[in-house]
């Protein structure tokens, strides 16, 4: 039975960031992944081979061991890359040519995605009224399906929009805004379609995808922050699935290309759902 045995040094422009050995025995291979300080955010690692043979796991500890099944040989190159949650960034080892950023951006949503759900039916658990009304309540509009929408449209109209509300929710990533509201909002694009559709708000674009972003906003009152919000583009005759759209609302926009807005609000002090 042979054994082969790979070892990847991690680096970032500037940084040596530890370093992966990758040992294969017979069909079994095992990765031993080591980085010199724990990351701050929730973090992945991908592996990929000149033979196409690929792996994802996310990094738990300084010190992350993995079983899994590699395919290389002695004489194949493997690449591998390390990445935040947020899509930064923070490593890399090998032939960076075998690795594809999009690919491993699209592992990572879905990895959220998958994992993150159940945080939408605990929040539909824990919705409360909220301590503010909405401003410009006019805004907001009774939702009813019409019989012209294409239905193939609604379900992936549907998927997106749930999709991403929980990448928006995601605990490690909500934890974040809370902590860096003033750093968001510098380091990210403005919504001016927010803003001028709801009165005494400020709101910021939070690309996921090359062409898909939800947005995060802070609603005042009296100039005082009360709410987060989150908004998924949208049109008020496609609705998100039942779980997201018992706790949403739809918020129409100034604008030809894009119709409105799925809004979730939170309250900034406990975190709870705002109901409708």
């Amino acid at each position: 039975m042979s054994l082969i045995k790979k070892t990847l040094t991690l680096k970032n422009a500037t940084n040596l960031i530890g370093h992966m050995t990758i040992i294969k025995i017979g069909d079994s291979t095992g990765i031993k992944l080591i980085v010199n300080s724990q990351f701050v955010h929730r973090t992945f690692a991908f592996i990929k081979t000149s033979t196409d043979s690929c792996v994802f796991f996310e990094i738990d500890a300084q010190k992350t061991e993995r079983s899994c099944k590699l395919n290389f040989t002695l004489k194949d190159t493997i690449a591998t890359m390390l990445m935040s949650d947020e899509f930064k960034l923070l490593a890399y080892g090998g032939d960076q040519n075998l690795i594809d950023i999009r690919e491993f951006k699209t592992m990572i949503s879905q990895y959220v995605i998958s994992n993150e759900k159940k945080l939408l039916s605990e929040s539909t658990s824990n919705v409360s009224n909220p301590s503010t009304t909405l401003p410009n309540s006019s805004k907001i509009k009774s939702q009813k399906t019409t019989n012209f929408v294409n239905k193939d449209n609604i379900n992936y109209d549907q998927k997106r929009n749930a999709d991403s509300f929980i990448l928006a929710l995601n605990s490690s990533f909500n934890k974040h805004i809370k902590t860096k509201l003033e750093e968001l909002f510098k380091t990210n694009p403005p919504d001016k379609l927010l803003e001028n559709a709801i009165p005494n708000s400020q709101w910021v674009k939070i690309k996921y995808q090359s062409k898909e972003y939800f947005s995060v906003g802070i609603l005042k009152t009296d100039d005082i922050q009360t709410h987060m919000a989150y908004a998924v583009p949208g049109v008020d005759n496609i609705h998100p699935p039942e779980e997201i759209y018992k706790i949403c609302k739809f918020v129409e926009v100034d604008s030809p290309n894009i119709k409105g807005y799925w809004m979730i609000v939170q309250n900034l002090k406990d975190g709870t759902i705002a109901s409708k």
